[in-house]
């Protein structure tokens, strides 16, 4: 990429830069300068869980798991929200997410349960 000097006032700079745009327009390559207003607003937006770990952690996020809840639970949740899963999926994933010392597993009765930490 060329790097071109420019002296003048804002105004005439703007100017020139204006012109530039206009003559690029016509052609195949991209605009020097993008305005704020044509850029994607896509990029200001937080990003959506999309994988079963993330609607997990959103979960644990939200409070959730602030008290202890068991796999079914979880599920159950998961279902009401509108994220299918199977029963095995979510629990492996349970079982990951205390590895990853992100929830903590404890004994309910003979059934774990799961909870933030």
């Amino acid at each position: 990429m060329k790097v071109l000097f420019i002296e003048g006032s804002v105004d005439e700079i703007a100017a020139i830069i204006s012109l530039y745009n206009k003559n690029q327009t016509n052609s195949n390559t991209r605009p020097l300068v993008v305005e704020k207003d044509q850029e994607k607003s896509s990029n200001n937006r937080p990003k959506q869980p999309t994988t079963l770990v993330e609607y997990i952690l959103e979960l644990r996020n939200t409070g959730f798991f602030d008290t202890p809840k068991q796999t079914v639970l979880v599920k159950e949740k998961l279902d009401q929200e509108g994220h299918f899963y199977p029963m095995q999926s979510v629990s492996t994933c349970l079982i990951n997410r205390n590895e990853k010392k992100e929830l903590r597993r404890v004994k309910e009765g003979t059934k774990w349960a799961y909870v933030k930490r």
